[in-house]
């Protein structure tokens, strides 16, 4: 008995090439859904999702800033290496005087900056402070955009003014516009720098003219340490 081969060499090439087809298409799908999610874009309706392409394009913006009370000996000495401290940092001083300095770090160097004013003196008091801006940031963002928009409306109704009365209402209108966008830029600006730049402020506790205690004083002192001995130990 004999079998004909042909028909059965026939299937056996079209399941293969199914099967090649198959595990194309199942490549290209990985491929697309892997590329989605490094993307951060949902399978579902192809918008953005967690810390996906709109983090990305739009990174947070947050203001630093630490306020500390210092006990010195020598305030204008420490004065003058807070100084240098910025401008080993690329930063600045943005105030200074005989109790408080104040100076300003980029913020990708304020904790090696902050260790470094941490050895300046003895700490009394240390508040360190992040806070999220983004959302104010993009705001005055689009409201600055909304109004360029307005204003540009404007300008082009301006040419069309029939009469002089047309024309001064259309300028007045101008004239908020522009005050209202000049205002929006500065808050932007503003808003920049501080996120930019950190905010190192130092108060200082100068132990040279801490008040000392009289005769009769140190007895009461010395009164006061040996009650608390007896009723507060570490």
């Amino acid at each position: 008995m004999k079998f004909n081969i042909k028909p059965i060499l026939l299937l056996s090439v079209f399941f293969s090439l199914s099967a090649c087809g198959t595990f194309k298409s199942y490549d290209e799908a990985v491929s697309s859904s892997t590329i989605k999610t490094e993307l951060g874009v949902s399978e579902a309706d192809g918008s953005l999702y967690g810390q996906g392409l709109h983090e990305k394009l739009n990174p947070r913006k947050i203001v630093y800033s630490a306020f500390l009370s210092m006990e010195v000996k020598e305030p204008e000495m420490i004065s003058e290496k807070l100084g240098v401290i910025a401008n080993s940092y690329k930063g600045y001083v943005a105030s200074t005087g005989n109790r408080r300095v104040v100076i300003r770090i980029p913020f990708e160097k304020f904790e090696n900056a902050l260790e470094e004013v941490n050895k300046l003196g003895e700490i009394e008091d240390k508040v360190v402070k992040g806070q999220d801006v983004t959302e104010d940031f993009l705001d005055l963002e689009i409201r600055l955009e909304n109004a360029q928009k307005a204003r540009k409306r404007y300008l082009e109704l301006l040419d069309k003014a029939q009469n002089v009365e047309e024309a001064l209402k259309v300028e007045k209108e101008l004239e908020r516009l522009n005050r209202e966008i000049d205002l929006l830029k500065g808050k932007i600006n503003r808003l920049s720098n501080l996120s930019s730049f950190a905010t190192i402020t130092v108060n200082f506790i100068d132990l040279e003219e801490q008040p000392k205690p009289g005769p009769l004083g140190y007895i009461f002192v010395g009164l006061y340490k040996g009650v608390k001995w007896l009723f507060i130990r570490n």
